[in-house]
């Protein structure tokens, strides 16, 4: 794949509702990117802070983000639940610290 092709690719995120919108074979004949919705809030980089990635209404509405590399060439992706897992680790290393105490 090109690195255009990444980069058109990384833009492009699935939603249930592009996809529920049609019928078994509409879905037959179509490709993913045709259902794709291309949003930039989609995308992020490994350096961007969590804060600026909450704030940002695509990922409130999809509840996820590709991460790409200084090439933009998509190298993982973020959930809302890796986030929320992030910030219950330390309290749940404290509180079994706490009650094994």
């Amino acid at each position: 794949m090109t690195e255009a092709a990444y980069a058109r690719s990384s833009r492009m995120a699935l939603s249930v509702t592009n996809v529920e919108a049609l019928a078994r074979p509409q879905l037959v004949a179509r490709k993913v990117a045709e259902l794709a919705d291309r949003d930039p809030q989609l995308i992020v980089t490994g350096d961007e802070d969590v804060a600026r990635l909450l704030e940002r209404p695509g990922f409130a509405r999809f509840g996820r983000a590709v991460v790409i590399d200084e090439h933009s060439r998509p190298v993982g992706l973020i959930s809302i639940t890796h986030v929320q897992r992030a910030l219950r680790a330390p309290r749940l290393v404290e509180h079994t610290s706490s009650a094994a105490a």
